[in-house]
C-alpha cells in the first residue's frame, strides 16, 4: 500500500511540475510589443471617385435628347425621348460625391444620347440606402460618381419598384 501511495504521489508531483512548467513557458512567450500597447488595425478606406463637374452635367443636360436604361437582371429596359423627361432624368445626377462606391453592385447601364450617338455612359447603382451613378469616360473607365437626387430616387423607385427593388 505504501508503494501505491508513493507511486500515486510521484505521479501527482510530476503532473503538478508539468502544469507549472507549461504555465511558465506560456508566460515567457510575450508579444514583441511594449506592455500596454495593443494592435490596432486601421479600417479600410472606402473607395470613392470625384463628383462630376458642373460643366459636364450642364453639357449632358443641354445635349441629351434620348436616354436608355438597360437593367442587368430585370425583364425590361426603358427609354426616354420626351425632351422634358430627358432633362428630368439627367437631373437625377447631383454634384454630391458618393462616400462609398462598394455598398451595392451596379444593376444596369444608362446611355445618354444626342442625335443617336452616346455622349455619356454610366453605371446605375440602386438599392435601399445606397443609390448612385458612376459616370464612365470615353475609355469606359470610372471617372466620376454622384448621388442620385431625391426626385431621381422617387422616379427610379417607381420604375424599378415593379420588381421589388425600391429604395427607402
Amino acid at each position: 500500500m505504501r508503494t501505491t501511495l508513493m507511486t500515486f504521489g510521484g505521479i501527482l508531483v510530476v503532473i503538478i511540475a508539468l502544469l507549472f512548467g507549461m504555465r511558465a513557458l506560456s508566460g515567457n512567450q510575450q508579444s514583441s510589443q511594449p506592455p500596454g500597447k495593443k494592435t490596432v488595425i486601421a479600417p479600410q478606406q472606402a473607395r470613392t471617385l470625384p463628383a462630376p463637374p458642373e460643366n459636364l452635367l450642364n453639357a449632358i443636360f443641354d445635349q441629351a435628347d434620348f436616354i436608355d436604361f438597360i437593367f442587368y437582371n430585370l425583364n425590361y429596359s426603358m427609354s426616354i425621348s420626351e425632351p422634358e423627361s430627358v432633362r428630368g432624368a439627367v437631373a437625377y445626377m447631383t454634384m454630391e460625391a458618393v462616400p462609398n462606391l462598394d455598398c451595392v453592385p451596379s444593376m444596369g447601364k444608362i446611355f445618354y444620347k444626342s442625335d443617336g450617338e452616346t455622349i455619356l455612359e454610366a453605371d446605375l447603382h440602386f438599392s435601399p440606402g445606397c443609390s448612385y451613378i458612376i459616370l464612365l469616360n470615353e475609355q469606359r473607365q470610372q471617372a466620376y460618381a454622384c448621388n442620385i437626387s431625391e426626385n431621381g430616387l422617387r422616379n427610379l423607385g417607381n420604375m424599378i419598384g415593379n420588381v421589388g427593388t425600391k429604395p427607402q
